[in-house]
Formats: structure tokens, C-alpha cells, sequence
């Protein structure tokens, strides 16, 4: 069940970070799609703090993102070898997505919202995941 659910979630954020590709793609290529995110983009602009919702998502990230590698590094002796892997996929994915939220905007992106929202889901995926591999994965002798 455990392997299951891991699988699972490795191809929601597979599926996540192509989205972003796919978005950006057809953004670029399709006049409808670029219509519709402009539309979209302005109309979150107009109702949500947008700063603010940034400013938690990059916090939350980062803070848990600590928290987890802290509890890696307390533990690593005991750890499997793919709980390794799992921490330097969590901290690229948390780059990747601080460092889209915070170095890109939505005049030279039009993209930006949808990317973002991406990026940061699949990052968040990834931390989850790592820290329930820090719990579980643990080497028998």
C-alpha cells in the first residue's frame, strides 16, 4: 500500500510539472488559451491579495521544507538510500517553485498564476512525500 500511494503521488507531480510545460506551451502557441489566462490572471489581481497569498505559499514552503530536512538530518543514519534522493527532489522542486513565484510576474508571464499554483503543488507533493519516507523508510538490521 505504502509503494502505491508513493507511485501515486510521483505521478501527480510528474503530471503537475508537465502541466506547467502544457500551459506555457499553449499560451504561447494558442491566442484562446492566452485570452482566457489574461482574463483569468486580471480577474485574480482584481479579487484576492495576491502579494500576501505569495508571501504565505513561499513561507509555508520554505518553512516546512526546513523542518523536514532538519528531521532528515536528525535521522540520516538509519535512513534508507532513496530518502537521500527524496530530500534533494524536495529541495530542487521548493527552489523551482520559490524561485518562480518569487523572480517571475504575471506582466512577463501570462501563465505566471496557473505555473505558480503548479509549481507549488507539486513542491508541497514532494515535501509530504519526503517526510513520510523519513518516517518510513528505515533501514532493518
Amino acid at each position: 500500500m505504502k509503494r502505491l500511494l508513493y507511485w501515486i503521488v510521483t505521478l501527480l507531480e510528474i503530471v503537475l510539472l508537465a502541466g506547467t510545460y502544457v500551459v506555457n506551451y499553449f499560451t504561447v502557441k494558442k491566442l484562446g488559451m492566452v485570452r482566457w489566462v489574461n482574463a483569468r490572471g486580471l480577474r485574480w489581481e482584481k479579487n484576492y491579495p495576491i502579494p500576501l497569498i505569495k508571501g504565505i505559499v513561499i513561507i509555508l514552503l520554505l518553512t516546512l521544507t526546513i523542518l523536514v530536512f532538519l528531521v532528515f538530518k536528525k535521522k540520516r543514519k538509519s535512513l534508507k538510500k532513496i530518502t537521500y534522493i527524496m530530500v534533494v527532489g524536495m529541495i530542487a522542486l521548493t527552489a523551482l517553485g520559490g524561485g518562480y513565484i518569487l523572480f517571475c510576474s504575471f506582466k512577463s508571464m501570462r501563465a505566471y498564476y496557473l505555473i505558480g499554483i503548479m509549481l507549488a503543488c507539486a513542491a508541497f507533493l514532494q515535501v509530504m512525500k519526503t517526510f513520510a519516507g523519513i518516517m518510513v523508510c528505515r533501514n532493518e538490521k
